[in-house]
């Protein structure tokens, strides 16, 4: 009989607990998460929603503090939420499946962000990412179809795999210098895609990340990146390529199947390209290779299969010209010419000092690729516009 007692005054005791751990006000269902703090939590809400920065429930008023995991999942009359600036975390999948979610701004109090958390919201259209966020998460805007605007905060320092993929109205995307890191296929399929700005701190761009971004033409590479990986680029539109000048890997398929390409810069510095890297790249009509020893970069077999390597012609360094001819991927190429030494000024080594040098230089300052020697054009060890002033006044001279 006492055990029976005792059975039944724990259940009624953790009962009463479990409700005064919860409450609902103005139809958002709170949970109490310790120390006056509470979390927003499941429930089925609809229309606009206004969280506010603190809730009273029986005297007590409480901080909000957190996004409960799932806490709008399939909400699918949801039109707008506002966040308070005292939220610090939003959980896994918080907003999943909001199909009629406009806009979200998580504001700069957020530190947590979680995965799948605006995933397959297909009618939001703005997103901004406040300045504490430090992850993008896997697949926390997947399938945003109708994302146009977007604003990743400055403190962010990984995208993680699948974060925007196949955002079909996604145009224009700004990398803060603080990200290191951007995951497998975070990227792909943006199809609308044209203006990508890479921060000055990248390192690395993981399988696939931009891979199928058909509109985007143009892209300036950091001299921090040191790994593009495979698939990373392929079947993107760009007409001008120049790599980075720095240890650089280029994994098998990187830039495949890019039919628009015309023109390939492959600095001094890069370490290896791997096998496939330009596969079909079927309408290259120059590469410049400033590696002056081709057995200093790993120049992987294939990699430049599908390229037209009987009119494709290949400008190498002063003095290497036997050695390209005679390296395994190199001598498959049936022009191969030494790069004339130039003048001062002939950045894009025509053999001319013209406006078109000056277009080139403009390039190589705003990728960051310096590794072409007569970029320097004012001699004093540094690429800037200091330079663009130097070559112009020699245009003019």
């Amino acid at each position: 009989m006492k055990n029976i007692m005792f059975t039944l005054v724990f259940f009624l005791g953790t009962s009463c607990l479990a409700m005064a751990q919860s409450f609902v006000v103005d139809g958002i269902n709170y949970g109490v998460t310790g120390n006056g703090e509470v979390a927003v939590q499941k429930n089925d809400y609809s229309g606009v929603v206004n969280i506010p920065e603190t809730v009273a429930n029986e005297g007590t008023i409480y901080r909000v503090t957190a996004i409960a995991d799932r806490a709008f999942e399939n909400c699918y009359s949801l039109t707008s939420v506002t966040i308070p600036n005292t939220v610090k975390s939003i959980g896994y999948a918080a907003f999943y499946y909001c199909n009629n979610l406009t806009s979200v701004a998580i504001p700069n109090s957020v530190e947590n962000l979680e995965g799948y958390v605006f995933f397959f919201c297909e009618k939001l259209v703005t997103a901004t990412i406040g300045d504490r966020v430090t992850e993008i998460k896997d697949h926390a805007f997947y399938r945003c179809n109708a994302l146009k605007h977007l604003t990743i905060g400055k403190a962010v320092t990984t995208i993680g795999p699948m974060a925007f993929y196949s955002c079909k109205a996604l145009q224009q995307v700004t990398i803060p210098n603080s990200v290191v890191t951007i995951g497998q296929e975070a990227f792909e399929s943006c199809s609308a895609l044209t203006r990508l700005s890479l921060g000055n701190s990248l390192t690395t761009i993981e399988l696939a990340a931009f891979s199928s971004c058909t509109s985007l033409a143009d892209i300036r590479f950091p001299n921090s990146l040191v790994f593009i990986g495979a698939n990373a680029f392929q079947k993107c539109n760009f007409t001008d390529l120049v790599l980075p000048n720095s240890a650089l890997q280029v994994k098998d398929n990187a830039f495949s199947e890019c039919y628009s390409l015309k023109s390939l810069t492959i600095p001094a510095n890069v370490n290896e390209i791997r096998s496939f890297a330009f596969y079909d790249c079927v309408n290259l009509e120059t590469i410049r290779c400033h590696v002056i020893d081709p057995d200093d970069c790993y120049f992987e077999t294939y990699c430049f299969m599908g390229v037209p390597a009987t009119t494709c012609v290949v400008y190498v360094p002063q003095g290497s010209l036997t050695d390209y001819k005679n390296h395994p991927v190199w001598r498959e190429f049936t022009h191969i010419v030494e790069m004339s030494m130039g003048g001062t000024g002939d950045v894009n080594d025509d053999g001319e000092v013209n406006i078109a040098d000056v277009n080139a230089l403009i390039d190589i300052i705003l990728s960051g690729s310096t590794g072409n020697p007569r970029a320097d054009v004012n001699n004093d060890d540094e690429v800037n516009i200091a330079d663009v002033n130097a070559l112009i006044d020699l245009i003019l001279s």
